[in-house]
């Protein structure tokens, strides 16, 4: 799955099938996402290790930053990293209220688990496929606020995101998505991080070193 702005992945994501670290305070935000438990799809247990890449979209194309370990199964991501500029892209529509409006930031939709050779897409969701937690990084706070409709769906967004990481909460519904910062959102205890097989590391920034 590539990064695309919240907006693209809604449409896609909806009409197809039906992120915590260092902050300032406020409603947003992450704390410390450390010690997870990362399990295959449905509900086995994952036990190998490996080390966690978010992808990114710079002027040499997709590139991976390694931005946690996982051990015996058990995962922790590292949002005391910093992301470089270059990789800041605008991820909302203008027709949305947004503040400062030329907003950056680095979406993450997902992160990629390499284990030896092989790629595993690793997200925190539910079962069914109709709630997440995906992540944006943003050097400054920004706020997105405002509804958008295409081909009759309705896309809400009410994001308060402060400096660097925060955690955004999708829900999924037969006539809406949502995309906010209040963990209400949600419901957190029906999530897990999940692996599903991508293919060869090549593709993901070369096998574990």
């Amino acid at each position: 799955m590539k990064i695309r702005n919240l907006l693209a992945i809604g449409l896609f994501a909806s009409v197809l099938t039906t992120f915590l670290g260092c902050s300032d305070g406020g409603d947003a935000g992450a704390a410390d996402v450390t010690g997870f438990q990362i399990y295959l799809d449905g509900d086995s247990k994952y036990n190998g290790s490996g080390v966690i890449r978010l992808e990114v979209y710079g002027s040499k194309g997709y590139e991976y930053i390694d931005i946690g370990t996982v051990k015996d199964g058990i995962g922790s991501l590292d949002f005391s990293i910093t992301i470089p500029s270059e990789y800041h892209q605008t991820p909302y529509k203008n027709s949305l209220s947004i503040s400062p409006p030329n907003a950056k930031g680095v979406e993450a939709f997902s992160f990629y688990l390499i284990s030896g050779n092989m790629a595993y897409e690793l997200q925190q969701r539910n079962e069914n496929e109709t709630e997440y937690v995906f992540f944006l990084y943003v050097p400054q706070r920004v706020t997105v606020k405002g509804t958008e409709t295409e081909y009759g769906f309705l896309f809400e967004f009410d994001i308060n995101a402060q400096q660097g990481w925060n955690a955004i909460y999708n829900k999924v519904t037969r006539t809406k998505e949502i995309y906010s910062t209040n963990p209400s959102t949600v419901n957190l205890s029906k999530m897990n991080w999940i692996m599903s097989y991508e293919g060869s590391a090549n593709g993901f920034g070369g096998p574990e070193i």
